[in-house]
């Protein structure tokens, strides 16, 4: 059975994960890039679903990197 298409990888997302990391909040990334907090929730659904991994563990206090978030947000880091 063919895999479903998977939407295209950007810059955008990875700018847009990059910031929740450090923020750790969608609400705290999105006053910061100037976005609305359901456009940076789906930028986010959109990259965890074009890479085939949760990236966060979404909990009451905000946005927790898991440990393939971790690794491509320190990798990400290291290359800006």
């Amino acid at each position: 059975m063919p895999r479903p298409p998977r939407p295209p990888l950007s810059l955008e997302l990875l700018r847009v994960a990059l910031a929740a990391a450090e923020k750790g909040s969608l609400h705290r990334a999105a006053a910061g890039l100037e976005l609305s907090q359901p456009a940076v929730g789906a930028r986010l659904a959109a990259l965890e679903a074009r890479l085939g991994v949760r990236l966060f563990e979404r909990h009451a206090r905000g946005l927790r990197p898991t440990a393939a978030g971790g690794g491509l947000f320190e990798a990400m880091r290291d290359a800006v």
